[in-house]
């Protein structure tokens, strides 16, 4: 076990495993940019569930995989890193000073565990809503009632062009009340725990039709809490460079 921290608490395995990062996603980059349209579908689905149905396929998501487990390594050994540089600054007493720095690095490994667990636990599925009916959402309990789509559209050089989408629905689960929603394309509405999205893009569909996201995520709660961490630090830090400044 001593060995392993040890090995952890180095500075330059976090710089090895920054550049192995970036190496990693550039490999993905080439991967997504040649199967586009399959990875669009990620915009509605979650990791694991896009992974199966994709699993005979592992040219496709292996480099995902290798991907978590060196961000995983990372946040390791940036949370000893920080445990090491506090105890240091603590016995220095100049922990108040430091501190900045330290809170920036556990807003880095916070914000890393909220985006894993809005990949791999949230949820996020697209459903096709037509007016007049109801549609389940498939594992949620949930089902829209949709009583209107409208489509905007206007002319533009002779041309019809679409402007967006509005869809008038209630978000119904069993025992409540129904939630009534106003829901436009780029509007998203946040109600029982989901925030539900229409999306812009209807080909194929009639004009009763739209394709209606829903999601819930279980990270963005501590992917805020990382973004006020960081800009804690940063208030912080600039205050004590600036004292530093004027003691010269």
């Amino acid at each position: 076990m001593k060995r392993l921290w040890t090995f952890f608490s180095r500075m330059d395995l976090g710089f090895w495993l920054l550049i192995l990062t970036s190496l990693n996603l550039f490999v993905g980059v080439l991967v997504t940019t040649c199967h586009e349209a399959l990875f669009n579908k990620l915009n509605f689905m979650n990791l694991p569930a896009w992974i199966q149905s994709e699993a005979t396929r592992p040219g496709l998501y292996l480099w995902m995989l290798t991907l978590f487990v060196l961000l995983l390594l990372l946040a390791i050994n940036t949370t000893i890193c920080t445990t090491v540089y506090t105890r240091t600054a603590m016995r220095q007493n100049r922990l108040m000073e430091k501190l900045g720095i330290i809170l920036f690095h556990i807003a880095f490994v916070i914000a890393l565990g909220g985006h894993c667990t809005s990949e791999f636990i949230g949820l996020s599925e697209q459903i096709t809503i037509d007016a007049g009916t109801t549609t389940q959402l498939p594992g949620t309990g949930l089902a829209i009632e949709t009583v209107d789509i409208r489509k905007l559209t206007s002319t533009i050089n002779g041309a019809e062009a679409r402007l967006g989408i509005e869809a008038t629905v209630k978000a119904v689960t069993p025992g409540r009340p129904a939630v009534p929603l106003e829901i436009k394309t780029m509007e998203p509405q946040f109600s029982l725990g989901y925030t539900f999205h229409l999306s812009f893009m209807d080909k194929g569909l009639t004009e009763d039709q739209a394709q209606l996201i829903v999601r819930r995520d279980y990270g963005l709660v501590l992917i805020v809490l990382a973004g006020i961490t960081a800009l804690i630090a940063i208030v912080l830090y600039v205050r004590f460079t600036l004292r530093e400044r004027r003691s010269f």
